[in-house]
Formats: C-alpha cells, structure tokens, sequence
C-alpha cells in the first residue's frame, strides 16, 4: 500500500504504524481527524484511528446520531500514527494531504465530518480558528464539478479535555444527522 511505504517526510522515521483509515469502500460520511498520538503511555493498540478513549467517543456520538460506525469511513490527515513526543509540523501535513484528497475523491462520501483544526483547515483550505468553521456545512470541490459538504467539529481529543464543548459538538453532529 502506498501509505505503508511512504516516506514523503521524516514521520515515517518516528511512527509506531501507518493509519490509512478504517470504513467500507461505499460510505454516506467520511470522518477526517488529525492524527493518532500514542498518548503519554507510549503504548497504542492496532487499529486505533483516533486513540483508545477517543474512539470509544467516537462510537458514542455516532451512536446518538443512530449512524453505526461500520457505516463511516474514518482516517486522518496525518498518516503515520506517532509517539506523543512528536508533533507533526505543517510539512508533515503537506506530505500526507495528496493521500487524503485521493482518498476523498476515492470513496466519494455524501458528505464529510472534519474533526478538529488540522482537518478543517486542510480540507477546507481556510485559516478561521474552528470556533468560527463550525456550526454550519462548507462546500468542497473534491474534484472538478464534484462538490461534498463539509461540517466542521472538535476532535474527540479536544472534547475530553474541554467538556464544556460537548454541547457544541452535539448541535453539529445533530445538524449532520438532519443532511
């Protein structure tokens, strides 16, 4: 797989594995993160896309939506899971983001969750902090004449450590169930 053998930059040198996404190849929703951290610990179970306690969140949200997370393609912009030491830079960025649009254009979701600032500003192409890109759908040209809504919301990571922000993150994600 292209992912697994990149070597684009230099995270490939640091990560613990490449996280190319998780979904069926047909989905309506295409979740976009940041990236995968292994946290303090060090330690990171295969096959997390967003983190242990993340991924648990994850679930739950959808669930409250009623969209079962085998139905959603999850990935992030940033395709190296590393150590928590490491904080990718915006080159590291630069380097992943043709994999991404190849995988939007590839999986042609109805519509795209962007989590956090790194996926909104990459996906979007805008510098707004995300306060201001929330809350609302954005428009997405994946490829010339194909257009796909995006609606921007806080990463799993942010909301555990600022839970006051659930109740943002609740009125778009049931903002996202009403598309």
């Amino acid at each position: 797989e292209e992912v697994v053998a990149c070597r684009a930059c230099d995270l490939h040198k640091q990560r613990i594995y490449p996280v190319v996404g998780r979904g069926p190849e047909k989905v309506r929703l295409m979740i976009v993160g940041d990236w995968l951290s292994a946290g303090e610990e060090g330690g990171l179970p295969p096959g997390q896309l967003f983190g242990v306690e993340q991924d648990r969140m994850l679930a739950r949200m959808l669930s409250a939506i009623n969209l079962p997370v085998e139905e959603v393609f999850i990935g992030n912009v940033i395709k190296c899971a590393v150590p928590a030491i490491v904080q990718p830079q915006a080159v590291h960025v630069q380097s992943c983001v043709s994999y991404l649009r190849r995988q939007i254009v590839a999986l042609a979701p109805e519509a795209i969750l962007a989590m956090g600032m790194v996926a909104a500003r990459v996906i979007l192409e805008k510098s707004q902090p995300l306060s201001r890109l929330r809350g609302r759908f954005h428009d997405f040209e994946a490829a010339p004449g194909v257009r796909i809504p995006v609606l921007v919301t806080y990463h799993p990571t942010y909301l555990l450590q600022n839970p006051e922000m659930k109740a943002a993150t609740w009125a778009d994600l049931q903002l996202l169930a009403r598309q």
